[in-house]
């Protein structure tokens, strides 16, 4: 029921940090699950996720990792999707190893 937009992410290794250990990181829109769309132009999941570089620097260093981002979507996908679609979405997430920086925190 997915529809064109991210429906999974999976990361190895560290973009800012070549001797980084390289770590496994999936989040993604489960199979079993509608996908919502109509939300800020996207799919309600890739909305979450592209939020997430805005909003989800939990510890304020400017960054986002890929916990961080597991963290803002975990807690904002299945909010924003009950009360916009009366339908509870619920991401799918793996992660293993260290944690790893996945980008610079952006304005949105």
């Amino acid at each position: 029921m997915a529809s064109g937009g991210i429906s999974h992410i999976s990361v190895r290794g560290s973009f800012l940090d070549a001797d980084h250990p390289a770590t496994g990181s999936k989040l993604h829109a489960c199979s079993h699950q509608y996908a919502l769309e109509g939300h800020n132009g996207h799919g309600a999941f890739t909305s979450v996720v592209l939020d997430a570089f805005a909003s989800g620097d939990q510890n304020g260093d400017g960054l986002i990792s890929a916990a961080e981002l597991s963290n803002y979507v975990r807690e904002t996908l299945p909010e924003l999707t009950s009360e916009k679609w009366s339908y509870r979405q619920v991401p799918q997430i793996n992660l293993v190893g260290e944690d790893i920086i996945l980008g610079a925190s952006v304005t949105r």
